[in-house]
């Protein structure tokens, strides 16, 4: 299982630490990277993928479900695809919809 220091993008969110790295392929870009849960409670999680153009607005996104792999805080890996439009200068990604045990609504 990879490392955090393994990936060079890093996002701290509510619940969860993001490493990851972005590849251009063709007409995609693919996010690849591990969540690290600073929860050991949580039953769902969806990570978003945004490109952004040189101004920093998102110009396209797309969605992925984390397939849980480990319960309590060990890593879980992620892979998120998106087309490319040619205008993408940076990419960001993000915690779109997590939900703990016991949660009635999700954190969005």
């Amino acid at each position: 299982m990879p490392r955090p220091e393994d990936f060079p993008r890093h996002t701290a969110a509510p619940h969860f630490d993001l490493h990851w790295r972005v590849t251009r392929e063709d007409s995609v870009a693919r996010a690849v990277g591990i969540v690290v849960p600073t929860v050991s409670d949580f039953s769902s999680l969806t990570l978003q993928l945004r490109a952004l153009d040189t101004s920093g607005r998102a110009v396209s996104s797309a969605l992925a479900p984390v397939a849980r792999r480990a319960f309590g805080t060990a890593p879980n890996p992620f892979e998120i695809r998106l087309r490319l439009r040619g205008q993408e200068a940076d990419f960001e990604v993000w915690v779109w919809e997590s939900v703990l045990v016991g949660d009635q609504m999700a954190d969005r």
